[in-house]
């Protein structure tokens, strides 16, 4: 097998490598320079077959690097998202693909890149402090959904117990504006059904909707029908 063309890529960082006039695998730099590739050099097929496994990584790799660069990901994300990537791939076996997958994995979390204790706390408190405070249930349904494990969930979930009365007001006071020309019936029917789909207990938002209709209807917000 010989290398006909090898053409830079500075954006990406790589090199692009063709065998026999067709484009063959893309490696980074510094892989490039450590196999001391050059045009007209002769490769074994033993030695193609790892250049292009290290050119999958490569490739794999910087996907997995854009992903992450828009948020943090926990490592399910990751993991599912290397899966569809690979799933395109009809050429590599899964034994493969499994340790390719494998090795991104071990390589972002060596970046430090990757870590559910930071993401989950992370994420945590995105949903805390965010426009649209979400309850404890919303809360452990979406770090279970990311892959987070139960015990880290539950050790995080007890701080954000402690003031969950006052995320479920302001959650609240964002329908208020829609809510309070309402029939005290329908105004709690509606701002019940709100606050229960953001996650809070049964039994905060009843409490919760009590308060706002009493202190609406005494300050003559709503009708009193």
């Amino acid at each position: 097998m010989l290398i006909t063309k090898i053409i830079p890529r500075e954006k990406d960082k790589a090199v692009d490598i063709f065998i026999d006039n067709k484009f063959s695998f893309r490696l980074s730099e510094d892989d490039f320079v450590k196999e001391k590739l050059k045009i007209a050099l002769i490769i074994s097929e033993e030695k193609f077959l790892t250049l292009k496994r290290a050119g999958k990584f490569t490739y794999l790799l910087n996907r997995m690097l854009n992903f992450l660069s828009f948020r943090p990901r926990s490592e399910k994300e990751v993991r599912d998202k290397l899966k569809e990537v690979l799933y395109k791939d009809k050429e590599t076996d899964a034994d493969t693909k499994e340790k390719l997958s494998e090795d991104i994995i071990f390589k972002l979390k060596n970046l430090k890149l990757l870590d559910d204790n930071s993401f989950a706390s992370w994420l945590l408190d995105q949903r805390i402090r965010g426009r649209k405070p979400f309850g404890i249930i919303r809360l452990r349904q979406e770090l279970y959904k990311k892959g987070i494990k139960k015990e880290l969930i539950e050790k995080l979930l007890k701080g954000a117990s402690s003031n969950e009365r006052e995320r479920a007001i302001s959650a609240a006071s964002k329908k208020l504006k829609i809510y309070s020309k309402l029939p005290p019936r329908e105004f709690k029917s509606k701002m019940g059904s709100h606050l229960l789909r953001q996650g809070f207990p049964l039994s905060l938002v009843l409490s919760v909707v009590d308060t706002l209709i009493k202190r609406q209807y005494n300050e003559g917000r709503l009708d009193d029908n």
